[in-house]
């Protein structure tokens, strides 16, 4: 949706060289504005390594927004894809060996407030104004986001439909018993707390202000729910992708960005 929308003025921005090797190494603001090379007219940047907590607000005026899956079942997913990265059977001595790794614990946690403890979390949320969705409320969340991405006076550029993708993919066969659902919990008590924290107050705020702005979220979801009946999925501006596979990644490989 954000390359539909932004076009080329989008990118999903990979990590350099020097820190792809470690997981735990985000982009930083030099890399952002070395980004600025490939993209002078930068509107938006995506990536796994994109986090709210490492000062790339300095390369400019930056706003952020995520969206939160409930953290077990995220992390039963990221296994289901670490098995499949790794070729193996999914065994419980894989999945002991997935959990006992750090860098797995409280991810989303991590990524917005840069440590295990939640009040971080909360903290950046606020202090940032960082836009946060729920995957289980997913397009009242792509509504809400759209809305706010648009800022004040300007229209949306995010598209008001999409076509769900990478669904359905084989998951992981292993059986979840009481001894590792109690060790997934174990694993991600921060990112819970942060989650059912922003369900219970920072979700419902959004909706508030959406709905004072806007009227009612069920009513503008549900039209957009309409309009996806006759959807056809918008391609990816061709420009977008010359830019980035013919510019952008060379650039990247020989460390100009």
């Amino acid at each position: 949706m954000l390359r539909t929308g932004y076009g080329a003025q989008h990118c999903d921005i990979r990590p350099p060289k020097r820190i792809r090797g470690n997981q735990e190494l985000m982009l930083e603001a030099t890399d952002l504005s070395r980004l600025r090379l490939a993209y002078p007219k930068l509107a938006g940047i995506c990536g796994h390594r994109v986090t709210a907590c490492n000062g790339l607000e300095q390369a400019g005026d930056l706003r952020f927004f995520t969206l939160l899956r409930e953290p077990r079942s995220r992390f039963l997913s990221h296994f289901s894809h670490w098995v499949r990265d790794r070729d193996l059977a999914g065994t419980r001595d894989d999945f002991l060996r997935f959990c006992a790794e750090p860098i797995q614990a409280n991810l989303q946690s991590r990524m917005l407030g840069g440590s295990n403890d939640p009040q971080a979390s909360l903290d950046a949320i606020e202090r940032q104004g960082i836009f946060v969705g729920l995957m289980e409320q997913f397009d009242e969340s792509v509504v809400m986001l759209g809305d706010w991405l648009g800022g004040v006076g300007e229209p949306s550029r995010l598209p008001n439909g999409y076509q769900a993708r990478n669904t359905g993919k084989k998951q992981s066969g292993l059986t979840i018993d009481e001894e590792l659902a109690s060790l997934v919990t174990e694993r991600n008590q921060c990112d819970l707390a942060v989650y059912e924290e922003v369900r219970a107050s920072f979700f419902p705020a959004q909706i508030t202000a959406y709905e004072a702005d806007h009227g009612c979220l069920s009513q503008a979801v549900e039209e957009m729910r309409s309009r996806m009946e006759t959807w056809v999925d918008k391609p990816e501006p061709l420009w977008a992708k010359v830019k980035r596979n013919f510019i952008y990644k060379p650039m990247r490989s020989m460390r100009a960005v």
